[in-house]
């Protein structure tokens, strides 16, 4: 949940930069660029990235910790489960 939150708020703040970008640069053609069917595809765009990217990272540590608590030395197990614990 936590690289959920955080992919999110990065896209909006690149989505907003990009708005601003277009605003300044096409002022005259900026409502036919942004439109309202852009907006809501790039918001429901952003929460879809952020899912997958959030699930990707449990799944990876899930598959990761397996993997490495019988392959890998004591420490890289112990770095394993403290990047896990923290991320999921």
């Amino acid at each position: 949940m936590n690289y959920c939150l955080i992919v999110v708020s990065m896209m909006t703040l690149a989505f907003i930069s990009i708005d601003r970008f277009v605003h300044i640069v096409y002022p005259l053609q900026y409502r036919e660029i942004i439109t309202i069917a852009r907006i809501r595809i790039t918001i429901v765009w952003t929460w879809i990235q952020g899912a997958i990217i959030g699930k990707y990272l449990v799944v990876l540590c899930i598959v990761l910790g397996r993997i490495t608590s019988g392959i890998i030395g004591y420490r890289s197990d112990i770095r394993m489960k403290i990047f896990c614990s923290n991320h999921l």
